[in-house]
């Protein structure tokens, strides 16, 4: 199983990371667009909607959102997203504490495009930044290396539980040295990029960290709630497609809002 794990994630990296470099815009675009709309798929059998019709129509409403995202300036929806992350973390610590959160399954459905939509903006509005490719491959590394180091660090060492109710693998253990690691590698690249809000760069970087934390329990609460193990099954080892994003979903909205509030 780790085997099939850790082969699937070279896979994806690879070809992740050959098509930031090298993807034109316009392709970059409906690329990452296809992968948010399956993604959109996966979530509707997250949160239970009861038939494939409906399911159908969620994905194309999906679709339309993405679109008129686009005519949207980015710092008002990656506000939204900011505004929606703060929301679900108190909903994750309600969850924790035994107290159930909205059970419409519309609601919820409705919850996904406030996930997805703004993950599809963050991702094509820092790629297209002046060296927005450089920040994209190293916001996913963070990320990467944050779920790497939570895994195996709390599976080898991990014994004390960081939040049971809503995601019972994760350990306090795991979850701080994943924190520290992500932070030790931000603050080398922080203080080696050759620009002088490194510091601010370092700052953006961590609450990304903590972001990553909270989008992958956010998903884990949800399929808690829905008595889903998994978003899907087309990752041999991983699942679905949001079992691989949730953790980018909140960590890459939040770092390009940074960046276009603060970056120079």
């Amino acid at each position: 199983m780790l085997k099939q794990r850790i082969m699937t994630a070279t896979v994806l990296a690879v070809l992740v990371i050959l098509g930031i470099l090298f993807l034109p815009a316009n392709w970059f675009a409906w690329i990452t667009a296809a992968i948010v709309l399956f993604a959109g798929w996966e979530w509707t059998n997250i949160v239970q909607l009861p038939h494939s019709g409906f399911k159908y129509l969620y994905v194309l409403v999906l679709a339309g959102v993405l679109y008129v995202c686009q005519t949207i300036p980015a710092t008002f929806i990656l506000g939204i997203s900011l505004v929606w992350w703060v929301y679900a973390f108190l909903l994750v610590l309600s969850f924790q504490f035994g107290k159930q959160f909205i059970k419409c399954v519309w609601f919820n459905a409705i919850l996904g495009w406030l996930i997805l939509g703004p993950f599809w903006v963050s991702l094509n509005i820092l790629r297209d930044r002046p060296n927005g490719s450089s920040y994209l491959l190293y916001v996913l590394v963070l990320i990467w290396l944050v779920d790497i180091a939570a895994y195996f660090i709390g599976k080898r060492w991990g014994k004390r539980k960081l939040i049971a109710n809503v995601s019972p693998n994760k350990t306090w253990l795991g979850f701080v040295g994943s924190v520290l690691c992500g932070m030790i590698f931000a603050g080398i690249f922080a203080f080696i990029i050759p620009v002088k809000w490194w510091y601010v760069f370092f700052i953006i970087s961590i609450i990304a960290i903590f972001a990553s934390i909270l989008g992958d329990l956010t998903e884990s609460m949800f399929k808690r709630q829905g008595n889903v193990k998994d978003s899907g099954y087309i990752l041999p080892g991983h699942g679905g497609i949001l079992d691989r994003i949730d953790s980018l979903t909140a960590a890459i909205p939040l770092f390009t809002l940074g960046i276009l509030w603060f970056g120079k």
